[in-house]
C-alpha cells in the first residue's frame, strides 16, 4: 500500500534527522577545537548566522549520543535536544 510505504520512508527520514544532528554536532566539535578561542563564535555567525547556544545544542547531542546509531529511532528533534541537556543540579542529588 502506498501510504504504508510512505510511512516507512517518513520514519526512516526522521531517524536520519536524528543521526544528522549527531553528525553536525561532531563536525562543530571538531571545528571548534581547530579554530581556537574566540574564533568559533565569529565563524558560526558569519557562516550560518548561528549563536553559541544553537551550536551547543548540536554539540551536546553529539556528546551524549555519539555511541548510538539513531537511524531507526522515531524521535522528534526537540526531544533529542532535551535528552542531551545537562541534568539540573537538583536532579543529580540523592533524595533525603
Amino acid at each position: 500500500m502506498a501510504v504504508q510505504q510512505q510511512t516507512t520512508e517518513f520514519k526512516s527520514l526522521v531517524g536520519q534527522t536524528a543521526q544528522n544532528i549527531i553528525d553536525v554536532g561532531e563536525k562543530l566539535t571538531n571545528i571548534k577545537s581547530k579554530l581556537g578561542h574566540g574564533n568559533f563564535r565569529k565563524w558560526l555567525k558569519s557562516e550560518f548566522g548561528w549563536s553559541i547556544p544553537t551550536a551547543r545544542r548540536f554539540m551536546r547531542v553529539y556528546d551524549r549520543f555519539k555511541s548510538f546509531n539513531l537511524n531507526h529511532l522515531n524521535i522528534v528533534t526537540s526531544a533529542l535536544y532535551l535528552l542531551a541537556e545537562p541534568a539540573p543540579p537538583w536532579g543529580s542529588q540523592g533524595s533525603s
